[in-house]
């Protein structure tokens, strides 16, 4: 899932949501001229986060948590906004296990009660598609033949996991980049997506920052300037590679103490 918003009176921000922006993206013809299709085509509509977009985000976390700007998750039910059905990809091999004890270690400094991610739930968000609710079979494989003719076109790519960062919300890995990575697999399936008839909560979004969230916020933060600290101690941390090679479709179950993702349907990149 994405942050929360920084602020709830930061109009503008809140509606942007931190790493998403806006350009003219509402159309498959729009993403084809510029240049997001074709198999290896490389972009550069997002690239990897400049280094003041990261220094942006790493500020604006900490100015809200400093000023009790928190944002607390409940559970996900039909007619909420978030943890609905989302395009996922998992950490792989020796990156999981960092992230997920990463999770640990800042929920010891958070304090208790919070949505700890481990492997069933640590993940990099692709697309955001639905709010939760049970799907009718042909709309489920609507999304499945979109995610099936995206990745038998594109390669698998690999992510670094470099830095962590605490937001209003919670605490993030970022996530690095070679070549298209991330953005051209989120611009394709905008294509797949769209021929289908099917308009996700995506639509039209431009990302900057991608990230696998490690923990969300669910209760108070016992020491924010512990977390703080702890944050800004491991902000160029080097966590380690994934390779991301399988693109799932979820949806997420609320366990009494956090999400888990359920897999619908999955497809293999190259």
């Amino acid at each position: 899932m994405r942050p929360a918003p920084q602020s709830s009176g930061e109009t503008q921000r809140a509606v942007r949501r931190p790493g998403i922006e806006q350009p003219d993206l509402t159309s498959c013809d729009s993403l084809r001229r510029r240049g997001t299709t074709g198999r290896g085509d490389h972009i550069t509509l997002n690239g990897n986060p400049p280094l003041s977009r990261q220094r942006e985000f790493y500020e604006d976390g900490r100015r809200a948590l400093l000023a009790g700007r928190i944002t607390r998750e409940v559970p996900p039910t039909g007619g909420r906004n978030r943890w609905g059905w989302s395009l996922i990809i998992r950490p792989g091999g020796q990156s999981m296990a960092r992230l997920a004890t990463l999770a640990n270690q800042a929920a010891a400094v958070a304090g208790d009660g919070h949505w700890v991610h481990d492997s069933r739930s640590l993940h990099m968000t692709v697309r955001v598609l639905e709010r939760p609710g049970a799907l009718p079979p042909e709309r489920i494989a609507a999304y499945a033949s979109a995610m099936d003719e995206t990745a038998a076109d594109l390669r698998s790519f690999t992510v670094d996991y470099r830095g962590v960062a605490a937001h209003s919300g919670g605490v993030l890995a970022l996530a690095h980049w070679t070549l298209d990575g991330p953005p051209l697999l989120y611009d394709r399936l905008a294509i797949a997506l769209a021929e289908r008839g099917l308009v996700d909560r995506d639509a039209g979004r431009h990302r900057d920052l991608w990230y696998a969230g490690l923990l969300h916020f669910a209760a108070p933060v016992t020491n924010v300037s512990a977390l703080l600290e702890w944050t800004e101690f491991r902000r160029d941390l080097s966590i380690g590679g994934s390779r991301c090679d399988r693109l799932e479709l979820v949806n997420w179950t609320y366990t009494g103490s956090g999400v888990i993702a359920e897999t619908f349907h999955s497809a293999q990149l190259g």
